[in-house]
């Protein structure tokens, strides 16, 4: 690292190097210091963990250091392709291109990293592409088309052979419904793709699309190219009820990986729905399935476990607009079961449920009561993932522990949570850090180019919950500041 740039590289209190590191899960630090004259001089930066993480670390550093030195190591470079299955190729940018490919806040340039499964950098004008051979070759071909759609002679259509793609879906969209699913400049294509970590495009293939509509290219991991396609399908059967769904076969899909289908009817949809989705999402994330409602189905797409996870909690969540759940078996890897006093119930439940629901946000889980075979409440938390349920079991048992020494005089879970939030936003309002506010210290040790995210997969999820400090047993106390996620 050249002398003049460790500062811009280190940030403020090393803060650039701090978030390198938890992006690319590495450890750095300066290792030695060499000599010679001023313009030669430089620092040593040591970059620990694995490849993949090694390589997009030090890309990020080339990429601060570029900025700060233009041509510093791009002097030179030419477009490039490793023929090794692992290894860097480069591709040098126009500045319209760049500013294309890079997109708002580098969000382009993410999408096309998490959808290639590439590392993705952009060093000045130099594309840096480094991965494994496959993961380069979509990265490249990706970054083609958006330099097609800049050319003057560009039609609105990519022409791309899908079908022979591993890494492509298609959808056909009706052209009446092309302008809603797009959005303004494109807005919720780029938020869809966003959301899974996929790349859209119109595109024409080989074998013409239906009567009346234009297709739609997806590209993307599978489960990425899943659920943006479900999304789509979403959208436009809402603009033309019955596009996808008049004639469809409803069922149970017994394949490793598939998609099941349920009809939901009445007040069903927006019961399991939410509001603005948030039931729909936590089903999801406590499920580790993708569900997504298409008109009146339901579909639940992903391994048939977590398909299985998806029905059943969609049912439970279904029996409660008829009365009380039972749940046969309990004896489940993905539930935890809490007997509370009969006094504690209520409050851990909130005035309409909503202590219940702001519990489920924060841990990312699906919680109701039941009513044993004797007729006993009890408490159900559903999750895949055991870090939620116990996230859910700490805040729970702390929310008993205090109505039990204060009863009476405790603020529910919905109400302590609402302080929570008002008070972060009086204290970052007191820092004057935000980037509405802009106050003083806005800015400070930030590197002059966007920060690109990591390009692990969608996780996705669409919302994660809070880490969870407990203790690994479930049993510690849990800090309430860390709930940073509401």
């Amino acid at each position: 690292v050249p002398y003049d740039c460790v500062g811009f590289v280190t940030g403020v209190a090393g803060n650039f190097l701090r978030q390198c590191e938890e992006e690319w899960n590495t450890l750095m630090f300066f290792t030695e210091v060499g000599t010679g004259s001023r313009s030669r001089r430089f620092e040593r930066l040591a970059i620990f963990g694995a490849a993949f993480g090694r390589r997009g670390a030090e890309l990020k550093v080339m990429a601060a250091i570029e900025k700060k030195i233009p041509g510093f190591f791009t002097d030179g470079v030419e477009d490039f392709v490793d023929n090794e299955e692992w290894g860097t190729d480069t591709l040098c940018l126009s500045p319209d291109e760049l500013s294309y490919a890079l997109g708002k806040e580098g969000s382009t340039k993410r999408k096309i990293a998490k959808a290639s499964g590439c590392i993705v950098e952009y060093v000045g004008y130099v594309a840096y592409l480094s991965g494994m051979w496959v993961a380069r070759k979509r990265a490249r071909e990706y970054l083609s088309w958006l330099q097609s759609h800049l050319s003057p002679n560009r039609s609105n259509a990519i022409k791309i052979d899908v079908e022979d793609r591993e890494d492509a879906t298609y959808i056909d969209v009706p052209v009446s419904a092309i302008g809603y699913i797009t959005g303004d400049r494109r807005a919720t294509l780029s938020k869809i793709e966003q959301d899974w970590s996929v790349l859209m495009f119109f595109v024409k293939t080989t074998t013409p699309p239906r009567e009346g509509a234009e297709r739609l290219g997806i590209f993307g991991a599978p489960r990425g190219r899943r659920g943006a396609e479900l999304k789509i399908m979403g959208a436009v059967e809402a603009k033309i009820p019955g596009y996808f769904t008049d004639g469809m076969e409803i069922g149970v899909c017994e394949d490793e990986w598939g998609t099941c289908t349920i009809k939901l009817h009445g007040d069903e949809i927006s019961f399991a729905l939410g509001r603005q989705g948030a039931t729909r999402r936590k089903l999801a994330k406590a499920s580790g399935c993708i569900i997504e409602y298409v008109g009146g189905v339901a579909f639940c797409s992903g391994h048939i476990d977590e398909r299985r996870r998806a029905r059943d909690y969609l049912g439970w969540l279904l029996a409660q607009m008829k009365g009380d759940v039972h749940v046969v078996d309990v004896n489940r890897p993905d539930l935890l079961v809490l007997d509370l006093p009969e006094a504690c119930v209520t409050f851990v439940a909130g005035a309409n449920g909503q202590s219940l629901r702001a519990i489920e946000a924060d841990s990312g889980t699906f919680c109701f009561i039941d009513r044993d075979s004797r007729g006993t409440q009890r408490l159900i938390v559903c999750s895949q993932d055991v870090k939620c349920r116990r996230n859910a079991e700490s805040i729970i048992r702390d929310q008993v522990a205090m109505q039990r020494s204060h009863p009476g005089a405790v603020e529910d879970y919905a109400y302590q949570r609402s302080r929570r939030r008002e008070e972060r936003k009086v204290q970052r309002a007191g820092r004057g850090g935000g980037p509405k506010g802009k106050g003083k210290g806005y800015g400070k040790g930030r590197p002059a180019f966007e920060s690109s995210g990591s390009s692990s997969s969608e996780d996705s999820s669409e919302d994660s919950a809070s880490d969870t400090n407990s203790d690994p047993e479930g049993g510690g106390k849990r800090r309430w500041d860390s709930y940073e996620n509401d």
